[in-house]
């Protein structure tokens, strides 16, 4: 009993202590943890948030752009992963070595993502010619709204006509701003159109909106000047158009039509059968690959036609 007595004192004596320092170094001690929480607070704005790698943002914004929300990001990679597993599984029962399965699964699963580009470049380009008209257009409503950065984004957005890629990525921006009133998170968002658009001048226009949403300044003058270096650009864009030549269109018709002929000789001229035709090209090792090769040439073809073509208008 007595044990516990002299524990339950010396217990009274050690807090009546403590007590005592605490209230002695109360200032210090709530100097020392202002420190603490200030370096925390510190440490937490110096951590840089994860990036996607840039090959995968790339993607990701392809994705965004060309389905429009119709399919997620992860939803295609998904759509990726299968698409390899069925052509590894594929090209296994041809009795091809692992290492040619693999190699020939990934440029077959390469396809998708290539197609996307094709489409996300025509996007582009497409979204590039429409710069007179939507930064004249801005510039305008702009002005008669006041300097109202997100009255003018309601109009553009509410009028698609003759600039519907840029519209339909301002109706976009103006629902994302909507949401914040963080100006870091209004970069970001401002920045999409820059990101989709892929040009000089959309990647100002991006900086200058931000400008306007963040912080109410007057963008006018600037866009003034993006109309006039777009309105320079224009004459030699067009002499470019006029260089172009027929390559694109005797691509797309020569290519298919000469498979087509050649089906067509096999079966009529050397008196192949169809579906012996069909087990030879697509049911055995080197038929198969063949036609991969062919397909894969055929794309790239098409791919990089379609960028030499569809150059996008900048300046």
């Amino acid at each position: 009993m007595e044990k516990y007595i002299i524990m339950g004192i010396e217990a009274v004596l050690l807090l009546t202590f403590a007590g005592g320092m605490g209230i002695l170094c109360e200032k210090d001690l709530r100097h020392a943890a202002e420190i603490i929480k200030s370096r925390h607070r510190l440490n937490r704005k110096l951590q840089r948030p994860y990036e996607m790698p840039r090959p995968l943002r790339h993607m990701k914004t392809a994705v965004e752009t060309v389905f429009a929300g119709r399919i997620g990001f992860g939803s295609f990679l998904g759509i990726l992963l299968t698409f390899f597993l069925l052509a590894f599984a594929a090209a296994l029962s041809q009795g091809m070595s692992i290492a040619a399965a693999c190699a020939g699964s990934i440029v077959l699963a390469s396809l998708p993502p290539a197609f996307l580009e094709i489409k996300l470049q025509r996007i582009r380009g497409k979204g590039s010619r429409e710069a007179e008209s939507f930064v004249g257009g801005f510039l305008a409503q702009y002005r008669i709204k006041g300097f109202n950065i997100f009255e003018t984004m309601e109009i553009m957005a509410a009028s698609p006509e003759g600039r519907k890629v840029c519209s339909s990525i301002i109706y976009t921006i103006l629902l994302e701003l909507r949401t914040t009133g963080d100006r870091e998170r209004m970069r970001n968002i401002t920045e999409q159109f820059g990101a989709v658009i892929d040009t000089n001048w959309s990647r100002i226009f991006s900086y200058n909106l931000y400008l306007a949403a963040a912080y109410g300044t007057n963008i006018s003058a600037a866009l003034e000047e993006i109309l006039f270096q777009l309105q320079d650009a224009r004459t030699l864009a067009e002499e470019r158009k006029r260089l172009n030549g027929e390559s694109g269109r005797i691509t797309l018709v020569l290519v298919p039509l000469t498979c087509i002929i050649t089906t067509l000789l096999c079966i009529f001229y050397l008196d192949v059968p169809p579906d012996r035709l069909f087990y030879n090209q697509f049911c055995t090792g080197t038929g198969l690959a063949f036609a991969c090769g062919t397909g894969i040439l055929f794309v790239a073809n098409i791919f990089m036609l379609e960028i030499i073509s569809n150059r996008k208008f900048d300046y």
